[in-house]
């Protein structure tokens, strides 16, 4: 289910968080960066008692869609729900990026 809301910092953000099983969790996030753009983020964290937590180049993480318009709830409303029709080719990238871990262990 997505979450749309203003941030800390003011700006519309809209999050989903989807469950893996494993205690992984697909965090998908539409958020305006320094630039002005609006950007839609794919990570994976991992959930350890009450908290999330994610390894800087261990755990998968992919931008999705980068968009040069104005950041308003509808922008990022419409953004976030076109980078969440690409769902199966990040699972897909998510299962390869895991498979290779389990290969060198």
């Amino acid at each position: 289910m997505t979450i749309v809301h203003k941030s800390i910092r003011g700006t519309w953000e809209a999050v989903d968080e989807i469950e893996l099983g494993s205690g992984r969790v697909l965090k998908v996030s539409t958020y305006k960066v320094s630039s002005g753009d609006i950007v839609t983020t794919a990570t994976v964290l991992k959930r350890e008692g009450g908290f999330l937590s994610h390894m800087m180049f261990q755990d998968f993480s992919q931008r999705l869609l980068v968009s040069a318009v104005r950041c308003t709830e509808k922008n990022v409303t419409a953004c976030h729900a076109t980078a969440l029709m690409q769902l199966g080719t990040v699972r897909q990238a998510i299962d390869a990026h895991y498979a290779k871990e389990t290969n060198v262990a």
